[in-house]
């Protein structure tokens, strides 16, 4: 991976409408539109969320952001190598000066449309597994949806349901054991702990790894209710990493962790990226991730 040249693409608009895109250097300046934004990704039911601010967006862009159900596609890396950082629904935008510039603050959550929108009703005769129930729900909120490898899915009988698709696939997920999130518009539904694909990234100093792993733990705790007392333990789940921004690692991948204090197969769980086009050092266009260990 060649981390040089930091570059973004944004790309916005809706349905059958004209959008627009920046990021693209000026031919004359060489400059792009100064960019600041920090995307928070993870494996939860939680929908991912970005805050892009933008500086001296024209008139016509900012109205286009303006329209219900915006979509925003961020695109960031390096030269000749970006990739989707975030794809999802302007939720809140607000403009404000900053000196003599003028900063528009853009609220993202992925996937707002789907999950805030669709509710399902559907019913099936018989025996249904639960993949195909999963399946036709995605269809209804309008989603692609992928499964990883080990994901088994018990049969339900006379099975219906009406109500939000995030209900429906809560429930189905929790009779299997897996989990879904929505990934850029993307429904993954994985078995515990298991990324989405077979896969793997390598992260070391070679690829953009920054300092040294540290450890992750869970903490938890036991109580004595009759005198307060409180004994807690640490138990190693994983690792926190910083690397150089690689928007090609997403949440549900794994990683080959490659450092002097941990080496291995990791899946990503959580994945914060924080870019800022005119920032000083390699700390503004980052990656920090929470690894876990896959047993």
């Amino acid at each position: 991976m060649k981390n040089f040249k930091r570059a973004y693409r944004l790309i916005a608009g809706t349905t059958g409408t004209m959008g627009f895109e920046i990021g693209a250097p000026d031919v004359v300046t060489g400059r792009s539109l100064h960019i600041n934004f920090e995307v928070e990704r993870g494996d939860s039911e939680s929908n991912n969320t970005a805050t892009i601010k933008i500086y001296n967006l024209s008139p016509q862009s900012l109205a286009v952001l303006e329209q219900e159900n915006c979509v925003v596609d961020l695109q960031a890396g390096y030269d000749g190598d970006m990739a989707t950082i975030i794809q999802g629904t302007v939720s809140h935008i607000d403009s404000a000066h900053e000196g003599a510039d003028t900063c528009t603050e853009i609220s993202i959550v992925d996937g707002l449309v789907a999950t805030r929108d669709t509710n399902v009703s559907i019913s099936y005769r018989g025996s249904v597994n639960g993949k195909k129930i999963l399946t036709d729900a995605a269809v209804s909120m309008g989603c692609a949806i992928l499964f990883s490898p080990s994901c088994t899915f018990p049969s339900f009988k006379n099975f219906s349901f009406v109500g939000s698709a995030t209900t429906l696939f809560h429930q189905v997920c929790g009779a299997s054991n897996t989990n879904f999130s929505i990934q850029n518009g993307v429904v993954q539904v994985c078995a515990a702990n298991e990324a989405i694909t077979a896969m793997a990234y390598v992260l070391s100093a070679e690829t953009g790894l920054i300092g040294y792993p540290e450890r992750l733990y869970d903490n938890a705790s036991t109580s004595n209710s009759q005198n307060a007392n409180t004994t807690k333990r640490k138990t190693q789940t994983g690792w926190k990493v910083t690397f150089l921004m690689n928007g090609h690692i997403q949440a549900n991948d794994y990683v080959m962790l490659s450092s002097k204090l941990a080496t291995g197969a990791f899946r990503v769980s959580k994945i914060d990226t924080k870019g800022d086009s005119e920032g000083s050092g390699e700390d503004s266009w980052v990656c920090v991730a929470e690894l876990l260990e896959v047993k």
